[in-house]
This record gives C-alpha cells, structure tokens and sequence, in this order.
C-alpha cells in the first residue's frame, strides 16, 4: 500500500521492461502522469528529480526488505510452533502409552488433553457399541463413579454420533450449551471443545469434552492437537483392552486346568458310587430299593456328564 505522493510505475520507465504490478485504487484518487520521454528527459537535466527518485527506490527497497523479514520471521515462529506442537505429541505418545491398565490409559489420555492444550479440566467418554450409550469414571467426593448416557443426547453424545467437532468460544450466548450442569455443580463454563476420539479405521470410539482454556478460547491448533492425539489415545486404549483379554484368557486357562485336574479326581468316586448303587439293585431284591438304585445311578450319570461338558470346554473342544 503506497501513500499520498508516492510513485506508481516508475520502475517500468526505468529498465524498459514490461510493468511486474498493477495498481488498484482503494479510495477516490487524482494521477499526475508523467510520459517516458519527459521522464527521461528530467532525470538527465534535473539533480532534484533523479535525488528523490534515488529516496523514493531505496525507500521502496527498504520496505520490500522489512516485508521479507516480517514473512521469513512468521514462518520460523509458524515452524517453532509446529516443532514445539510435535515434541509436546511426541511426550504425550510415551506418557499415554506407558501403562496397559485402562482406567491408568484413561487417566493419562484425559489429563495429557488438559495440559496440552491448556484446558482447565475436561471428560473422555467411551463409547459403548453394545448399548448405544457414552459412559465415562468421574471423581465424586473421595470415589470414583461412572457415569452413562445416550449416544445423540447432549453436546457429546451429538459429537459421537455425527463426528463432528464442536468449539463454542462463549457457552452461554450460544443455544447448544446447557447450563443445567453448571448449575448444579457450581462450576463456570466460558468456552468448550468437544471433539470425537477415532481409531486407525475412523471409527468413533470415544468422546473429548474440554472446558475452560486458561487463557482466550480454543482454537485450530487445539483442535489439531486433539485430533492427533486421539490417533494415539485409540492405540493404547486399544493395547490396554488386548492386554486385559489377555489377562483374562490366562486366568480362564488357569481356571480350566484346575478344573481338569479335580474332575478327574471326581470322576473316580462316582464310578465307583455308579458300581455300588448296581450291586445293591441286584442284591437287594426290593422293588422300592431298585428304584431307588435306578435314580441313584441316574443321577451320577448325569453328574459325570456335566463335569465332561466342562472339561470339554476347558480343552476348547466344545464351546458354550
């Protein structure tokens, strides 16, 4: 943007060659135009003229320069931002991935968000596939108690269902926001981001809500940071609920190998209780009695059988 007074052109008249800019008027202007060859002519035979010249071009030069500067300086800031963005993901990848307990991960994740982004504190909801609900632990008192509640209703269970990222710089001028909450806590709402947790197939597994940026509102980089964070997050969520099968599957094994070993031992006493419950229908020559005999050996028969159902189970030969 030049000034009153300033030169336009002026370079094209110079070197001869074909003009690099064009000039837009940003207000009502007046042009004095001055042709080339009187251009020419006061430049040779007027001092003045060719001194001012020589200012207006290092003046112009000087500006370019500053501009240069001014972009070369935003683009390190830009570049030490993205670095500084970087090494705060790379530390929040180690940090959440550092321990395969779920509510640990869980714990991590929430409070890596907070700090990250500068929130002052927040809620990460899984969603539940099985019963279309977001469910998430919160602190109550001393306890920690989960909490429920439908996919579609409220700020998250919107963010769930649709995908979509919501940041409302203000919460109570703005209609989505329900104070209702707020009320009862005692808790103040300035402004929130409320952003969807998506695994490796894009699939909404869980839900951020952050509340209260310490300083202004939350902005494109939280929202990018977040976004990648939650590439992470879904990961360890992911290898905690793995390990947690895991641990489940050994203690199932465990269960079965015991079970194998005492119903063998079982299975002996009432082979033998089967053989003696034979004997005494044979010998004892009383209708009653070999009824008896008969619901004695039908019962044991049926134990047996239960306790090869289990130990088919435990050997994966059969499924239940």
């Amino acid at each position: 943007i030049i000034e009153e007074g300033h030169l336009v052109g002026e370079l094209g008249v110079i070197d001869g060659h074909r003009r690099s800019a064009r000039a837009t008027c940003m207000e009502k202007c007046t042009f004095f135009v001055l042709p080339k060859k009187k251009f020419d002519s006061l430049i040779h035979t007027n001092q003045i003229v060719a001194s001012n010249l020589l200012v207006e071009l290092c003046a112009r030069l000087r500006r370019a320069n500053d501009n240069v500067v001014r972009k070369l300086e935003s683009q390190r800031e830009e570049s030490d931002s993205s670095f500084g963005r970087l090494q705060k993901l790379i530390e929040a990848s180690k940090n959440i991935n550092s321990s395969l307990d779920l509510e640990k991960v869980l714990t991590l994740i929430l409070d890596t968000a907070i700090k990250s982004i500068d929130a002052d504190r927040g809620t990460l909801y899984l969603v539940d596939d099985f019963k279309k609900e977001l469910w998430s632990k919160v602190l109550q008192g001393d306890n920690m108690v989960e909490i429920r509640l439908p996919v579609g209703k409220g700020l998250a269970g919107f963010v769930a269902e649709k995908g979509e990222t919501i940041n409302i710089p203000d919460a109570y001028n703005d209609p989505r926001f329900n104070p209702d909450v707020d009320k009862k806590t005692g808790y103040r709402t300035r402004n929130m981001l409320c952003m969807p947790m998506k695994n490796k197939d894009k699939k909404i597994i869980g839900v951020f809500q952050l509340l209260n940026k310490k300083e202004g509102a939350f902005g494109k980089e939280d929202e990018q940071f977040i976004d990648a964070l939650s590439a992470h997050a879904s990961v360890a969520i992911e290898n905690a609920r793995l390990a947690q099968e895991m641990v489940k599957s050994e203690r199932l094994s465990a269960v079965g190998r015991m079970a194998s070993t005492i119903i063998h031992d079982i299975k002996n006493p009432m082979g033998t209780l089967r053989v003696y419950a034979q004997v005494m229908k044979k010998k004892s020559g009383n209708e009653e009695a070999a009824k008896l005999a008969d619901e004695m050996i039908h019962q044991v028969d049926r134990f047996v059988n239960m306790t090869q159902e289990i130990l088919d189970f435990t050997k994966g030969v059969s499924s239940l």
